[in-house]
This record gives structure tokens, C-alpha cells and sequence, in this order.
């Protein structure tokens, strides 16, 4: 079926299916809460991409992908666990508040990203980009007015947001150092070493006995949380060998709008799945900003083609 489509439209296609799974994974995580800590969801995590992903890439590669387990550069350490914290600050980040607050806060970490280039690589703001700073501080400084005015509802709100922004540090420093491994390494090798170490950092932090005790449900629900880690980064991948960063990055940052859709579905169809996340009109106005703010700032414009010289 996707021998007929160009790679144009197979990277679309990946750019979406990972925003989509990264729409709905906050719901889930805040579902999975209710029966176990957040250590142990991600280790449960990590290990099913661990696991999934060495059976997929023995089949398809060899064992020649393996080298990375056994001889990975030190870069490669300090970026899994940047990433490993990245995915506890997010759950503690949803667990201490909600799905809503926990996806639109997030956004600060591409947000990061643009900084640091600015900072370490003295890159240059263009005027768009300057723009997009202004309708991020707008839409964030809207959003969390929503936020405060229910602050009756989240008894952590300060603790949850400090651990989200937290995870938005450490995921800037997981991608600027990715952009380095990427050049030596294939994603699948850094990804599966992460996966690993992930899964070993969190291993004495595991609820034993309550995981133990869980009913196949949950398990199950557990199991398909690390299948949506694995094919979202998977779709990511795909979408970023077929397409330029800047055209995949606007199609991800879309991700915490769709994620208010789903939540306003839930709470019109009045299912009693997660606590109630209730948005006002403040808050869907300052998530459109913000979320408008980061398009404008990570996508940067295309460089005109240098004509060829003659020979």
C-alpha cells in the first residue's frame, strides 16, 4: 500500500502518526496513574521498547546493530538520561496536575532548543521567529491564568509545573545532543541504548509488589503505552529521513491542541476515565498562541538553492 505513495507523503503520514500518539499518551499516563507511581510506568515503559525493539532490530539487522550496547560513546550516556528524566518529569508532571497543563507546558522545550542555539551558536533571530517568542509568552501567560483560576483542583499545581519544566530542560538537552549522535549512529542504535538504560536506571525504583497485583487490563495498558513510545519515535524517524525539520516540527507541535480536543470529547461525553481537566475560553485562546508561538520559532526558513557553478 505505501509502494504507491512518495516520500513526501510517507513523511507526512509518519509526522502525523506520531503527533497523534503524543496527543493521547498524556490521557493514558494520567489513566495509569491510578495504579501505580510514575517510576514504575516508565520503567515498564522503557522495558517493552527495550524488548520490542532489540526482537524487531535482531530480525531486520543483525546483531550488527547490537555494537552500540557494548561500546557506546559517553555522549550517548548523558543523552538517555537526559531523556530518561524527560519521561519521569512528564509523569510526575501529569500526575501532579493534568494532561492539559502537563501537554501545553511541554512546549517550552523546543522553545529551549531555539535558545540554546541562540546562546551556544549564536544563531541569529529572524524577525518571524521574534514574533513567535512574543505569542509564546502571550499564550503561556494566558494558558496558566486558565490554570490558576481551577488551582482548587490541583492541590501541586506548583510542584507539577516545576516538574514539567524540568522535562522540558532535560528534553532540550536530549535533542541538541541527539543532533550530534545522529551523525555516527543510526536511530534505532541510539534509541535502543536508551531504552536499556532507562530500564536499568529505574529497575530499584519498581513497585514489585503492587505491579505484581495489577490485572491484565492494566498490563495491557502498560504494554501499549511502550508501543506508543516506540512508534511515535519510530514515526519520527520515518518523517524526518523523508522530510526537512521544518516541515516535520509544525506537524508535532500541533500535538497539545489535538490533546484539548480529545479532553473536551471526553467531558462532553461525560466519561469519568481521568479527573475533570475543564478548559476555559483563556485557555484554549492562550494554548492556540503558544503552540502558534513555537511553530513560528523551530521553523526556520528554507535556504535558497545555490545555483551550479560550471565546470
Amino acid at each position: 500500500m505505501f509502494s504507491s505513495l512518495s516520500d513526501r507523503q510517507i513523511g507526512l503520514l509518519a509526522a502525523v502518526s506520531t503527533a497523534t500518539c503524543w496527543s493521547f499518551l498524556a490521557i493514558l499516563l494520567k489513566i495509569a496513574l491510578k495504579y501505580s507511581d510514575s517510576y514504575t510506568i516508565v520503567w515498564y515503559r522503557m522495558a517493552v521498547s527495550f524488548a520490542v525493539l532489540s526482537l524487531w532490530l535482531y530480525k531486520k539487522h543483525s546483531s550488527k546493530v547490537f555494537v552500540v550496547l557494548k561500546q557506546p560513546p559517553g555522549l550517548l550516556l548523558v543523552t538517555a538520561l537526559a531523556l530518561a528524566f524527560n519521561y519521569v518529569g512528564f509523569m510526575e508532571g501529569v500526575n501532579y496536575t493534568s494532561p492539559a497543563n502537563a501537554q501545553i507546558f511541554i512546549q517550552t522545550g523546543p522553545l529551549l532548543l531555539a535558545v540554546s542555539g541562540i546562546v551556544f551558536f549564536r544563531e541569529r533571530l529572524s524577525k518571524i521567529q521574534m514574533t513567535g517568542f512574543l505569542f509564546c509568552i502571550l499564550g503561556f501567560g494566558l494558558f496558566f491564568v486558565d490554570r490558576r483560576t481551577l488551582d482548587v483542583q490541583y492541590e501541586y499545581f506548583w510542584q507539577g509545573t516545576l516538574w514539567i519544566f524540568a522535562a522540558a530542560i532535560t528534553w532540550a538537552v536530549f535533542a541538541s545532543l541527539q543532533k550530534k549522535l545522529t551523525r555516527f549512529w543510526m536511530s534505532h542504535q541510539i534509541n535502543i541504548y536508551i531504552y536499556l538504560v532507562s530500564a536499568i536506571l529505574f529497575l530499584p525504583m519498581v513497585d514489585w509488589k503492587t505491579l505484581m497485583e495489577l490485572p491484565i487490563a492494566v498490563h495491557g495498558l502498560y504494554f501499549f503505552l511502550g508501543l506508543n513510545t516506540l512508534w511515535a519515535y519510530g514515526g519520527l524517524s520515518v518523517a524526518l529521513s523523508k522530510l526537512p525539520a521544518t516541515q516535520v516540527s509544525p506537524i508535532l507541535t500541533m500535538n497539545p491542541l489535538l490533546t484539548l480536543v480529545l479532553l473536551f470529547i471526553i467531558e462532553s461525553l461525560e466519561w469519568n476515565i481521568i479527573p475533570p481537566d475543564p478548559v476555559q475560553w483563556m485557555g484554549y485562546l492562550g494554548a492556540l498562541f503558544a503552540v502558534s508561538g513555537v511553530i513560528l520559532v523551530v521553523r526556520r526558513p528554507q535556504k535558497a538553492k545555490q545555483p551550479l557553478k560550471p565546470a
